[in-house]
């Protein structure tokens, strides 16, 4: 057997014996009676009371990411998905949402923002923000009972931005025309090769304060102090409140969490986040949970032996695949190529590192 046949042995035999774990359960028998109170904890079957971390991260968009094992479902749309089944699953007391996203497309932001209200009305759900949480990341947040932030996190950015370029110059310069054909007056609307029309630039305006201003009137109702048993305002927000808060700008979770804004409740970590989930929980049995529960990152799909063997066939590379793999430069397992239509609106601004 030559090495790159060794090689794509390998890398299949490891990708369908990690499947194939997650299917096994952990931790000691609970007749070991050695075991401490946290290992028994670790061990308890998911059936069982439990707390939902969801870690809702990176761009949010609705679609799938190419990797090496293939279409990928992405991880806005996972993390709508695990909620939309928390609010079916009664051992599913309480969800803590982790937001490390600075936006992303309008769709799934909405989509993400109405699953949490439904798990809302059955179960307390917590947000804990990390290095940044801001448009979309915000929009998601708005919507759960409590938000807490680091002082120093990255969050607001309250607005929406559609990005056009008109590249006719340069097309000019290198001897390029472009032909379009259409059907419908506005059908290419945002063409990078003409300039655009007053008239174009109305239309795409008011859908712009039109997308705005749901983002707008979500924020306020989401965090509406009367319609949480839990969360709180710092002060009584209106809409006019909100929106003149809501002007694109980013603050610090410091700020954000100041008398004079309000959009953060506390300031903590995930630490702080987490148990403030448990004492909600507490709360929300009326002393039927007495103890911590566990936490769990995702709940069961539901497609059993069929989703196993659907994921080990993506690990049945040819040596072509895997030697295609090697030669290429960029990491395959770090691109995130997402397949979606233009032009889109992105709830999403711009960050300088520091």
């Amino acid at each position: 057997m030559t090495q790159d046949r060794v090689l794509a042995f390998l890398v299949l035999l490891l990708g369908f014996t990690g499947i194939v774990l997650n299917f096994i359960p952990t931790g000691k028998s609970k007749d070991n009676s050695s075991s401490d109170s946290s290992s028994i904890s670790k061990s308890l079957s998911l059936n069982g009371d439990k707390i939902l971390v969801l870690h809702l991260s990176g761009v949010m968009m609705d679609g799938e990411s190419e990797s090496f094992l293939g279409p990928q479902e992405s991880n806005a749309v996972k993390v709508r998905d695990q909620l939309l089944k928390a609010a079916k699953d009664d051992s599913v007391k309480g969800v803590l949402i982790r937001i490390n996203s600075p936006g992303g497309a309008v769709g799934i932001s909405q989509e993400i923002y109405k699953a949490i209200r439904k798990v809302r009305t059955i179960k307390p759900v917590v947000a804990s923000m990390g290095d940044v949480a801001a448009s979309g990341g915000y929009y998601a947040a708005s919507a759960c009972d409590l938000i807490f932030a680091n002082p120093g996190t990255l969050t607001g950015s309250i607005g929406v931005i559609s990005h056009f370029m008109n590249i006719e110059g340069l097309y000019g310069k290198v001897g390029l025309r472009d032909m379009t054909i259409k059907a419908g007056k506005y059908k290419d609307i945002g063409n990078s090769a003409r300039q655009m029309t007053e008239e174009e630039k109305e239309i795409l305006q008011e859908l712009v304060d039109n997308t705005y201003n749901q983002f707008v009137n979500d924020v306020y109702e989401g965090r509406r102090s009367n319609k949480s048993i839990y969360g709180q305002l710092r002060k009584d927000l209106t809409r006019d409140d909100i929106r003149e808060v809501a002007q694109g700008m980013i603050y610090s979770g410091q700020q954000a969490q100041a008398q004079e804004i309000g959009l953060v409740d506390q300031l903590g970590g995930y630490s702080e986040a987490l148990e403030q989930t448990q004492r909600l929980v507490k709360k929300n049995s009326q002393g039927k949970i007495k103890k911590d529960l566990q936490t769990v990152d995702s709940l069961g799909s539901g497609k059993g032996f069929k989703e196993l063997f659907d994921m080990s066939s993506r690990m049945a590379f040819t040596q072509n695949n895997i030697e295609s793999l090697m030669k290429t430069q960029t990491n395959p397992l770090n691109s995130s190529i997402f397949k979606m239509k233009y032009p889109i609106m992105l709830l999403a601004p711009e960050f300088i590192d520091f």
